[in-house]
């Protein structure tokens, strides 16, 4: 889908290291203002089977639900091939979404996945403090009626020590529609790079998939 390609031609310009992780908000601000209304209206192109998916320029595999769609996966591009794309700091890995509800007022699910370079790698109290700033100034601002039902914390995904947070907000459509949009944030530290799986549903329970989330986070292998 060339919405990702449009986003993420412009957001890479000029990053410092000590603010690396704004790009990961900007990524989460820019992906919401178009996105959401595929997640209320539409689904991706659907594919429906339970499959494994590997990337194996990143080492990166998940395994994902008979009613999740792939919209989006790419598996063959290189490591030195995404460093030399379009954003040259961030490689678009997939794009998973799940249709709960047609009714206008859904917030229908939806998975993202990108690896990064990471600027700050090596230092993980560095790491966690620039993504806690990071929520803070970049992307609470930005929505109303914004609250964490997790901050963020350390989990451990395939054995390597990562950070999550959960937050939700209200979200104005063009059409006026209010999305009322949760948001799971897993970032997994991996060699020189870490990734973003940016993991979008509705905060009412009709549209939760929590479960769904943390399953299909359970399955993940990093470098194997």
């Amino acid at each position: 889908m060339g919405v990702t390609t449009h986003i993420t031609q412009n957001l890479f310009q000029g990053i410092t290291n000590d603010a690396f992780f704004i790009y990961v908000c900007t990524i989460h601000i820019t992906v919401m203002k178009i996105i959401l209304g595929f997640l209320i209206f539409c689904t991706g192109m659907a594919t429906y089977s339970q499959k494994t998916y590997s990337n194996k320029a990143f080492g990166f595999t998940v395994i994902m639900p008979d009613d999740w769609n792939k919209s989006f996966f790419n598996e063959n591009e290189s490591v030195n091939d995404a460093e030399k794309g379009y954003h040259q700091d961030s490689y678009y890995i997939a794009n998973f979404t799940k249709t709960i509800s047609w009714n206008k007022d859904a917030v229908n699910s939806r998975i993202t996945v990108e690896a990064s370079v990471n600027k700050q790698a090596g230092d993980f109290v560095a790491f966690k403090k620039t993504l806690e700033w990071s929520i803070e100034n970049n992307i609470k601002p930005q929505y109303k009626n914004f609250s964490y039902k997790q901050k963020v914390a350390e989990i451990t995904i395939s054995g390597i020590k990562s950070l999550y947070s959960i937050f939700q907000y209200d979200f104005e459509m063009p059409n006026g529609t209010i999305a009322k949009v949760k948001n799971r944030m897993y970032i997994i530290p991996y060699k020189k790079y870490f990734f973003s799986i940016i993991c979008i549903d509705g905060q009412d329970e009709k549209y939760d998939s929590s479960k769904d989330f943390e399953a299909i986070i359970a399955t993940l292998k990093i470098g194997e």
